[in-house]
């Protein structure tokens, strides 16, 4: 196979498996296959020290864009292209000065890998250029800390270990060689053989060089350099330790944050979280606590002539801004972030700047929710009106609407107020019209308490006034006396007319002057009730409970039919023919089961 640029390879590696080959260990034979690697031969121990790492999941993951709040609702994924501005590119740069410092490598060569990888990617148009790299120039001192080195807050460490578990056999001729192994500290000095730089993993080196005498070197910043020779036998392996000594007087330097999640930096670089200790020298050093949407903490410290230094930084301090929520109907719950903080209207003082989920129900079971910015020192306000589903327009009542203690009504259930009947009719009678009630009429949600004493009393002594309201046929049920009857002086608050008594005192409240008070209904107003709700079990019916799905129930009306009878309505035997459901009864008899009406 023709050899191929290492840029070029990536392009095809990806193409081919898709990008997540960059995070595989299989990803070194494959550019092998392509001999990607015969003009930066370190390159593939670059590649294999990145993936160990994870470092191809994070170059991959700069390619991710945030989804808006409108494709999170959706639960869409993340799209993936090429990240936008420039923070992407000093990623990049973090991730190579990490990737250089923890596993030896020259950082030119790793910059090379990572712009063939992004290259590939399609990030980039133009091919990286391979850079001029054959040994370090001398070792130049380093403000920085020795010991433990700079991490990656938002990466693992790597272990040293070989984590390319490809199983992979090649045979060659037999050779005049053998292998040289080397252990060096610190574990991420720089080891060069004849000139060349070796790869050095957790400390250890290994190389296979022809018989004879070779050179080495290693290095490491803050540390003596140490050279010298080794001869290779052809019988077995050399071993070879190497302790470099440090150059410097150093200091042990302790700096443990109040905040177990804050950053912590020394001189501009992040060398973990809530704790790091290590070796320094001697210099004066800026030490910084940071957090995302804190103000950070800083403290400059100058080590000299001491043997220890620790030190503490205090909590961090939250950037906050206000808000304000000024939303209608007032005494509303407020939640942000799906924590309760109040009621409305309400000032919230110190909520951390960012974007805030904020959601306003009110004691109706509606809600509002909207995402608002909060900003430093800034106050973020909300205005807003959440209609009510209380209604006051009668003219927009509907059969089957919900009736409160106060005179407004719903289409659905509603909380916050007394429910006290349902709406049967959009009309009325002229007797109720001739005293202002045009709207409608409503059913008591329950039976009238019966509390007269003598339950068993009649439905009254019909007058000549009440007879001529008689109904004696069916046919003859044109006429609504429920109003009427229930409200003629002989018999508003006459003890013989128990039904009548038992309806007007029943306890669901309504509204003085929006309604005319609860009476006994009549035969006209029964045969609505049932002819409009009789098909609505679910909506209406179960509310009401006027009967039972088995069975049936008597009920008092205020329709008389001659000097002896009244009637009654028996709900159960409605199912076949309406007009069997009323029975003429002796007014002697007991009158058990009242459900008043009101019309308004």
């Amino acid at each position: 196979m023709e050899a191929k640029s290492l840029h070029i390879a990536f392009r095809q590696a990806i193409n081919q498996f898709g990008m997540g080959i960059l995070t595989e260990s299989r990803l070194t034979n494959i550019l092998l296959d392509y001999r990607a690697y015969a003009d930066v031969p370190a390159a593939k121990t670059i590649i294999q020290a990145m993936v160990a790492g994870g470092y191809g999941q994070k170059i991959i993951d700069l390619g991710k864009q945030k989804r808006s709040f409108l494709a999170s609702l959706m639960k869409s994924n993340p799209s993936f292209g090429k990240p936008e501005g420039d923070e992407w590119i000093n990623k990049l740069k973090s991730f190579s000065s990490i990737i250089s410092k923890q596993n030896g490598f020259q950082q030119p060569l790793v910059d090379y890998v990572i712009g063939c990888m992004v290259y590939g990617l399609d990030w980039i148009d133009d091919a990286p250029e391979i850079p001029q790299v054959n040994r370090p120039a001398q070792d130049t001192p380093h403000d920085r800390p020795l010991g433990p080195q700079p991490i990656n807050t938002e990466a693992g460490r790597t272990t040293g270990t070989n984590t390319n578990k490809t199983n992979s056999v090649s045979y060659q001729n037999v050779t005049n060689s053998q292998f040289l192994l080397m252990k060096v500290s610190p574990k991420y000095a720089e080891v060069y053989v004849d000139g060349k730089q070796q790869y050095v993993s957790n400390g250890m080196m290994a190389v296979e060089l022809p018989v004879g005498t070779h050179t080495y070197e290693v290095r490491a910043s803050s540390y003596e350099t140490e050279t010298g020779t080794v001869n290779i036998g052809s019988q077995f392996k050399s071993k070879l330790d190497v302790a470099l000594k440090l150059k410097h007087k150093t200091i042990k330097l302790t700096v443990e944050a109040s905040d177990s999640d804050a950053e912590i930096y020394i001189n501009g670089t992040c060398y973990g979280k809530g704790k790091w200790e290590g070796l320094v020298k001697e210099g004066t050093y800026e030490i910084e606590g940071r957090k995302h949407r804190y103000y950070s903490q800083k403290k400059t410290v100058q080590l000299q002539g001491k043997e220890q230094e620790d030190v503490f930084i205090p909590s961090l301090v939250a950037i906050c801004g206000s808000l304000k929520v000024n939303v209608q109907p007032y005494g509303s719950a407020i939640i942000i972030n799906g924590v309760k903080k109040g009621s409305t209207p309400l000032l919230v003082n110190k909520v951390i700047i960012g974007e805030r989920r904020v959601t306003i129900k009110t004691d109706e079971g509606t809600e509002y929710s909207t995402t608002v910015e909060i900003r430093e020192n800034q106050t973020t306000e909300i205005n807003h009106i959440i209609s009510s589903l209380f209604l006051e327009d009668y003219s927009q009542v509907r059969i089957g609407d919900y009736f409160y203690e106060d005179g407004s009504f719903s289409h659905e259930m509603v909380k916050g107020k007394t429910f006290v009947g349902i709406v049967f009719s959009l009309d009325t009678s002229d007797e109720e019209k001739a005293h202002g009630w045009t709207h409608g009429q409503i059913v008591a949600t329950k039976n009238a308490y019966n509390s007269i004493k003598n339950k068993t009393s009649s439905w009254g002594i019909p007058n000549d006034i009440i007879l001529q309201h008689a109904i004696s046929k069916p046919n003859s049920w044109n006429r609504d006396t429920g109003y009427l009857i229930s409200h003629l002086d002989c018999v508003v608050n006459n003890p013989e007319f128990v039904p009548f008594l038992i309806a007007a005192r029943h306890n669901e409240p309504l509204p003085f002057g929006k309604t005319s008070g609860w009476y006994l209904p009549g035969v006209v107003q029964w045969r609505t009730l049932y002819k409009n709700t009789h098909r609505r079990w679910e909506e209406i019916w179960r509310v009401l409970q006027i009967t039972g799905k088995s069975g049936s129930q008597k009920y008092a009306t205020s329709t008389i039919c001659d000097r002896t009878r009244a009637w009654k309505f028996e709900m159960g035997l409605t199912k076949d023919l309406l007009d069997l459901a009323f029975k003429a009864e002796d007014i002697q008899l007991g009158w058990g089961i009242v459900r008043p009406v009101a019309s308004f």
